[in-house]
């Protein structure tokens, strides 16, 4: 191993999530009003309810015609003067300010569901201290639910408490086994304390249902590299390279396998684009391409058809064999205009040596007796 430090894939998903709360109360069915919803609502609009006794006031105070005989209202009026003195002074005595709405959300233990996406909502803005209240609210609801237990977790992994964060993880797997997001998620805990063993059974576990699940092939990887396994390793490598050829894992990936010397995969720079493919092989002695140069190739050459501005270059190398080395590249290049219409012979440069390709990776030096060396440069438009 030729560092020290390795970046590992590990992030939480919450995008989208207020799309799909959007999208499921759209959905919600015509059903009956939920009790006290209308009293939430209120409260929350005004602040708080206006008591009785000032409503009446203030329709009494309302400009209006109306005609009636006194006499025959009188004791109307003298019942309506003692209720209002009466509900005057009962609400001066209520002195408990009633619940807002959050607080009411608080002490439902029925609105689970409701916590939860809220939770993962407040998670999602960087508010994992509150969200905690709420995501445990919901697992405390209902406590035979892996996922609300493992977004408990995930919480706690945002406020950097790592034991508390395994500790939900486990709680979720002990619920259900085959939770696979606690098993990802367990193998990143894992993996940041250095339990390189134990991290890696729960990566393997996942890619027994799921073999390209990105973080749990980078990270198999990983693990590998730190227990020093080497051509475990190198196989891990391969695996993810086979699924993901470009992007910033890619290219750490094939660094760590090339720095192992192993050469079956090779970055090639196709203009901008820098891109991951296994190297370009053909058969020992001869110019019959093997089996996966021409899947690399396919791939290069969709890459080369779609921008014409690329001129692209093809070097061949082979060890005291100028010859075989000029025939391999003029293959390379048979090749792809044979297989692509939009690909111009002149856009396609030839070079050949009689050496073997020198490769340096950090204090290494590797040779390689035979090799192709693919890239694209962008050419000026005159």
């Amino acid at each position: 191993m030729t560092d020290n430090t390795i970046d590992h894939h590990r992030g939480h998903s919450t995008e989208g999530l207020e799309d799909e709360v959007i999208a499921q109360l759209r959905s919600l069915p015509d059903v009956e009003v939920p009790v006290g919803l209308s009293k939430q609502i209120m409260a929350a609009v005004h602040g708080r309810k206006r008591s009785w006794w000032r409503t009446v006031i203030f329709r009494l105070s309302r400009p209006r015609t109306v005609s009636f005989t006194p006499l025959k209202w009188a004791p109307v009026g003298a019942a309506l003067m003692v209720g209002l003195f009466i509900g005057f002074n009962l609400d001066r005595m209520s002195t408990a300010p009633e619940p807002s709405p959050a607080q009411q959300l608080a002490q439902s233990e029925n609105d689970a569901d409701v916590h939860f996406k809220l939770g993962r909502l407040l998670l999602a803005n960087d508010k994992a201290a509150e969200a905690l209240v709420h995501l445990k609210q919901a697992a405390h609801a209902h406590p035979d639910n892996a996922s609300y237990r493992f977004w408990v977790g995930v919480n706690f992994w945002t406020l950097n408490d790592f034991d508390q964060e395994r500790e939900y993880y486990q709680s979720a797997l002990t619920i259900d086994p085959d939770y696979l997001p606690a098993h990802v998620y367990l193998g990143h805990n894992y993996l940041d304390q250095g339990d390189w063993q134990t991290a890696l059974g729960h990566y393997e576990r996942v890619l027994q249902d799921v073999p390209d699940h990105p973080e749990a092939l980078f990270n198999r990887g990983v693990a590998l590299r730190y227990q020093g396994d080497t051509a475990l390793e190198n196989n891990a490598w391969a695996a993810y390279l086979d699924h993901y050829d470009r992007g910033e894992k890619a290219l750490q990936a094939v660094t760590y396998l090339n720095a192992n010397g192993n050469f079956s995969f090779r970055r090639i720079q196709m203009g901008p684009v820098e891109v991951v493919k296994r190297r370009i092989s053909f058969r020992p002695d001869e110019t019959v391409l093997e089996g996966t140069a021409h899947h690399t190739l396919e791939d290069i050459g969709h890459l080369f058809e779609q921008n014409r501005r690329l001129e692209l270059h093809v070097v061949a190398y082979v060890a005291n064999d100028a010859q075989l080395a000029k025939l391999r590249a003029k293959k390379v290049k048979q090749h792809l205009t044979d297989q692509f219409d939009g690909i111009s012979p002149q856009r396609i440069k030839l070079s050949w040596f009689d050496v073997g390709e020198t490769i340096k990776m950090d204090d290494h030096v590797y040779q390689l007796g035979s090799s192709i060396h693919v890239f694209a440069t962008t050419v000026e438009e005159s």
